[in-house]
């Protein structure tokens, strides 16, 4: 059978295009996970029950693993920076109810099994499943490790508390010292800041996984087979978590992070409806960049999407925390203003008009290149005891025609919609 080109010229593999800093690094942990696997083997290996704990283990992440292949693969494709899966309730319980060799044994073939069915259609390249499947095994290897060191002093404890203990244990020191050398492999890569983090969803699934694997363990210790009753709640977790996900992609600008324009309307129409039945008025305004076209050819296309991110954080922080504000289309945006009336309304129009004078992004500055950064923006307003008779539709068409008022003024400032305007005319 011939070998794939990228295996046979070592030299063209895609390991070598990265930092030096992440190089030294992957090959470090990964060399330091390889020895101290090679010194466990010449140890004692577990007995009987060990391997069949193992055994039976695999066949519950196998099971698993086959049955959730199509929604993991497109969750790689599709989900963030840091990509969660549910082997930490494998992994956990290889640190407490296994030993070393067996648990090392039923990791690496789970992270095997894992990168050939689901990590690498999605496009995972072998050499950051190694250094994660490294830094699993390191985890998991120091975290059994700990247990076994204080393995004794909870033995007089009721109610199997020393079982709890030691997950706890596995648990904290397993997940630490993962999450470390994950964090620092990307950074050693330029990422910095929040992405590190995850979202609050990531790292509660992550976190639920972790109990899972808690529970999974203390079953692999006393009742082996209960272990097979944790595939339907795995299951439903990581579906769960994905919905989430395509959720929030789907009402999700982007390349601004802000709402998009079907999510902003699902919004607006629920605003709309709260401020008939609570009796205050409302306000829509949007807010288009002047001269954009001109940005996008002085500067190029990349540097306008800065210009676009860079607006969204403006507009996001110039509006009051209950202000919703999403981007239409192109280079325009749109906010629903609750509980406001024309003075307030304006207000918050010219604060996002002075902020976005003040921007500075890349090369591109309002001082610098004559306030080549400033939006024109249409504001309109219905009062309290019109909210009846109003539509949304009708709403961003006069803020729409205010909008072009703005423009044909000499553009950089904000127009109230005409107040006397006959009321547009709402397409059927």
């Amino acid at each position: 059978m011939p070998v794939a080109p990228s295996l046979s010229r070592p030299r063209t593999w895609q390991l070598w295009r990265n930092p030096a800093r992440f190089l030294a690094l992957v090959l470090g942990v990964d060399l330091v996970t390889l020895v101290w696997v090679a010194d466990e083997i010449t140890r004692p290996a577990g007995d009987r029950r060990d391997w069949l704990v193992a055994l039976l283990l695999l066949a519950v992440a196998v099971v698993f693993e086959e049955g959730a292949t199509h929604v993991a693969r497109l969750k790689w494709r599709l989900s963030s920076q840091l990509k969660r899966d549910m082997t930490s309730v494998w992994s956990v319980a290889a640190a407490v109810a296994l030993p070393p060799v067996p648990g090392v044994t039923l990791v690496v073939i789970i992270y095997v099994h894992l990168w050939w069915r689901q990590q690498r259609p999605g496009g995972q390249p072998a050499h950051r499943a190694v250094y994660v499947g490294a830094t699993v095994v390191l985890a998991c290897l120091t975290a059994g490790y700990a247990v076994r060191a204080v393995d004794g002093a909870w033995t007089g404890l009721p109610w199997a508390l020393a079982s709890s203990i030691a997950v706890l244990i596995a648990i904290v020191i397993g997940t630490t010292l993962n999450r470390a050398l994950v964090t620092a492999a990307l950074m050693s890569l330029g990422n910095h800041g929040r992405s590190l983090l995850g979202t609050l969803d990531d790292n509660l699934t992550e976190l639920s996984t972790l109990c899972l694997g808690g529970l999974v363990a203390i079953a692999a210790i006393h009742e082996p087979w209960l272990c097979a009753l944790a595939v339907l709640p795995m299951a439903m977790l990581q579906r769960g978590s994905f919905v989430r996900e395509l959720e929030t992609a789907a009402v999700t600008d982007p390349k601004t992070g802000l709402i998009n324009a079907v999510g902003w309307e699902h919004i607006a129409q629920r605003e709309l409806g709260r401020a008939r039945r609570e009796n205050y008025g409302l306000s829509v305004l949007i807010a288009d960049i002047d001269h954009f076209k001109l940005v996008n050819d002085r500067h190029g296309h990349l540097v306008g999407d800065q210009v676009l991110r860079g607006l969204a954080r403006a507009l996001g922080g110039a509006l009051r925390e209950y202000d919703s504000v999403g981007r239409f289309g192109g280079e325009e945006f749109v906010a629903v203003l609750p509980e406001t009336d024309v003075p307030a309304a304006i207000e918050i129009a010219e604060r996002i008009r002075a902020r976005v004078n003040t921007l500075s992004v890349g090369s591109v500055s309002s001082v610098a290149d004559e306030r080549l950064l400033s939006v024109s923006i249409g504001v309109a307003t219905v009062s309290a005891g019109d909210l009846a008779d109003t539509e949304l539709t009708a709403m961003l068409i006069s803020a729409d025609r205010a909008l072009y008022r703005a423009k044909e003024a000499g553009r950089n400032r904000v127009c109230l919609a005409d107040p006397d305007a006959p009321a547009p005319v709402v397409p059927a």
